[in-house]
This record gives C-alpha cells, sequence and structure tokens, in this order.
C-alpha cells in the first residue's frame, strides 16, 4: 500500500522536474552516430535522474530507513549522481553529446568509488583486500555499464526495476527490512519515471541518473555482501558492455565490426526491429535473468 502511494506521489515530483529542467533548458543533445531514427528525440528534456534521487531519498525520509547500510546506499547514489550531473550540464552547455572528458570521468569515479569503499569497510563491514579491490571496480565498470545501457525510451528504467526487484527479494529473505523497503521504494519511484520516460520519452535519465543507479546497485550488493549476485541482477548491463568492448576490439584487431552498432540495443534496432520490440526483449531477457538469479540464491542458501 504504502508503495503505491509512493509511486502516485512520484507522478507530481516528475511533472515538476520536467517543467523546470524545460524552462532551464536542460535538453538532450542526441548523439550524431546514433541510429538516423534518434535524432527526432533531439530536444527531449534530459537529467531526469534528477527527480528519481530526490523521489528516493525523500522516499527513504518518510519512510524512516535510518540504517547505516541504507545511509551508505544513498550517499553512493547521491555521489555517482552528482558525476553524472556535471557531465550532463556540460554536454547541454557545449550543445553537443560530449561532457566530462573519458578520462576525467573515469578519474573521478575512481577517487569517489575508493572512497566509498573505504567508508564502507570502516564504518559498516570490514573487507578482504580481494572484496575491496572487487567493489571498488564494480563501482566504475557498473555504473558505465549501465550508462551504455541507457540508450533506448524505458530501457534502463525498465531494467533497473527487475535489479531492484530481485535485491529486494534477497534482502527480504535475509530478514533485512529496511533494505528492502529501499529497494522497493526505488521500485516505486522508477515505475513513477516510466510513466514520461516510455516511448515516446518525454524526459531522459541522462548520465545523473544512470550513473547513480549502476553504483547504487554495487552499493546494495556490498550490503548484501555478494558482489557476484550482479552477474545476474546486472546480467543486461554485462552484456551490452561486452558487446561494445568485443565490438571495439574486432575493429581494431581485424578492421572487421561484428554487430552493426554497439551497444547492442542498437544492432537489433538497425537489424529491423523496432525501439519498443528492442527494450521489451531486453526487459523480458532481464526479467528471465533475475527470476534465475533469486531461485540459484534460494537453492544455494
Amino acid at each position: 500500500m504504502i508503495f503505491g502511494a509512493i509511486f502516485l506521489a512520484s507522478i507530481p515530483l516528475f511533472l515538476g522536474v520536467i517543467h523546470l529542467l524545460k524552462v532551464a533548458r536542460g535538453v538532450q543533445k542526441i548523439y550524431e552516430l546514433a541510429p538516423a531514427q534518434h535524432q527526432g528525440k533531439s530536444g527531449t528534456v534530459s537529467m531526469g535522474g534528477i527527480g528519481i534521487v530526490l523521489g528516493i531519498l525523500g522516499a527513504s525520509v518518510g519512510l524512516h530507513l535510518l540504517s547505516r547500510p541504507v545511509g551508505f546506499c544513498l550517499a553512493v547514489l547521491v555521489g555517482f549522481a552528482g558525476i553524472g550531473l556535471l557531465d550532463d550540464i556540460l554536454s547541454i552547455k557545449r550543445s553537443k553529446n560530449l561532457g566530462l572528458k573519458a578520462r576525467h570521468k573515469f578519474l573521478i569515479q575512481m577517487g569517489l568509488g575508493l572512497v566509498a569503499v573505504a567508508g564502507f569497510h570502516f564504518g559498516i563491514h570490514s573487507l578482504k583486500a580481494w572484496e575491496f579491490a572487487v567493489y571498488w571496480v564494480l563501482l566504475i565498470g557498473v555504473s558505465n555499464a549501465t550508462n551504455l545501457t541507457d540508450g533506448l525510451d524505458g530501457l534502463l528504467g525498465g531494467l533497473s526495476v527487475a535489479s531492484l526487484t530481485g535485491f529486494a527479494v534477497l534482502f527480504h529473505a535475509m530478514g533485512m527490512g529496511s533494505m528492502t523497503q529501499l529497494m522497493l521504494s526505488c521500485v516505486a519511484i522508477l515505475g513513477g519515471f516510466l510513466v514520461f520516460n516510455l516511448h515516446p520519452a518525454r524526459v531522459f535519465m541522462g548520465d545523473t541518473g544512470s550513473l547513480a543507479l549502476g553504483a547504487f546497485f554495487v552499493s546494495a550488493s556490498m550490503v548484501l555482501g555478494n558482489p557476484w549476485i550482479l552477474a545476474g541482477l546486472g546480467g543486461v548491463y554485462l552484456i551490452e558492455t561486452l558487446s561494445v568492448i568485443l565490438q571495439v576490439g574486432s575493429f581494431k584487431m581485424t578492421g572487421k565490426r561484428l554487430f552493426k552498432m554497439a551497444p547492442l540495443h542498437h544492432h537489433f534496432e538497425l537489424s529491423g526491429m523496432n525501439e519498443r520490440q528492442v527494450v521489451g526483449m531486453f526487459w523480458a531477457v532481464g526479467l528471465v535473468l533475475m527470476g534465475v538469479t533469486v531461485w540459484i540464491f534460494y537453492w544455494i542458501g
């Protein structure tokens, strides 16, 4: 019941954010090499991730989710949202799909990721050396993976709902009530976002949202104490990232491309599928991976 109320409350929140972004001319510039059908999206309001972050923070305060693990996850969410916001603002100011330089963004992510893992290690639960290193790499890698995945209307939003639902089930199984409520609150907020982000989108989450969500998933896996859970709950993000790595590697080594375009969702678009079909297919894969991951967790447990 309460999460339905959070969903309903998120609708006016996103309406307000969209209005303010329009006034501030926070509009998206489409990447020049994106499929031709995407060029018509130029001018769509971006930085909708601001509403996602504000909604999650508001729901957490309203539900009195004050545990250290919740505070840690929220801090990671806000920190990486800050990186994305800076990237989005620079992109808009330059009137092109180019914000922070890749090396600058990577260095900032490395620094913030190190602070986050150290904070978890000293403030919540001590980590072994290998765990410290794995989570540090994951914070950088998964936040970039979700950023790559955010390329079609509703794609990352819907996949994130699947990931968060999986986390909610796992936290519930472990008796971690505050974390379960946090995950379900996020599902409700993203449900409200999807009302305006499904094709044809009225708002994009931008790097503000995509970087924040990826890092947030990693923070949840840290609290869960299982980095490998992301292979299932974030399987589609991994596939999307691998498609880019394979595409670049193949072209540099052989001069040939494996896909018509990377990330993989663009390959299916250029193969004749429309945007809704691609998003639906990827959502289905995400849901299956989530279901299998939760089943394996219970089976092993």
